[in-house]
């Protein structure tokens, strides 16, 4: 310990290998958030917002975020790039992803449109009518959708979603992705 209380130990290898991983992730991340709030502006500019393309975008967005992050680290270390080195990197940049996302989900369901809830629920309304729910069964429904369609929930159960759905991917893309050593 130094006189001020600190220690004077340079930090473990462990820690500066999961700072560079997170600081690493953080460009990739950043990036692959800030395209897809960038297609969700278009379609919203298009009035797509409610078209089934709209979410497959941004999980190809999210998927092609992690992967690109992983090659990019495979391609900047020497080998060996292990399997928990690249199931890291790509777990942490869907994590990135998910902020970014979140916050500009947050914001658009509060300032940029917030009558899209009140419209998709509407629209579900319908399809449960049609299904032959009855009145009561979709009153119990919609206040269960209205509370997980805030601004607040909805951005943090779809960043959790993500986030597994994530991790699940990467699992399997790490596989592809670790680099032996060359001998």
């Amino acid at each position: 310990m130094s006189e001020n209380g600190t220690s004077s130990q340079p930090p473990s290898a462990d820690f500066e290998e999961d700072t560079s991983i997170f600081a690493f992730s953080l460009k990739y991340g950043a990036i692959g958030g800030v395209v897809s709030v960038a297609f969700s502006l278009v379609y919203f500019f298009v009035d797509m917002t409610q078209h089934w393309s709209a979410g497959l975008v941004g999980f190809l967005l999210m998927i092609g975020t992690m992967i690109w992050a992983q090659v990019s680290y495979r391609q900047s270390e020497q080998p060996p790039i292990d399997y928990g080195e690249a199931f890291g990197v790509g777990v942490v940049a869907v994590l990135y992803f998910v902020i970014v996302t979140g916050i500009y989900s947050a914001i658009y369901l509060s300032i940029i449109d917030p009558g899209v809830v009140e419209r998709t629920l509407e629209t579900t309304v319908e399809q449960w009518r049609q299904i032959g729910m009855t009145e009561e069964q979709i009153d119990t429904q919609l206040a269960t959708a209205r509370t997980m369609s805030g601004p607040a929930v909805a951005p943090l159960a779809s960043g959790v979603s993500l986030l597994i759905t994530g991790t699940l991917i990467g699992l399997i893309s790490s596989i592809f992705i670790r680099k032996k050593a060359e001998s």
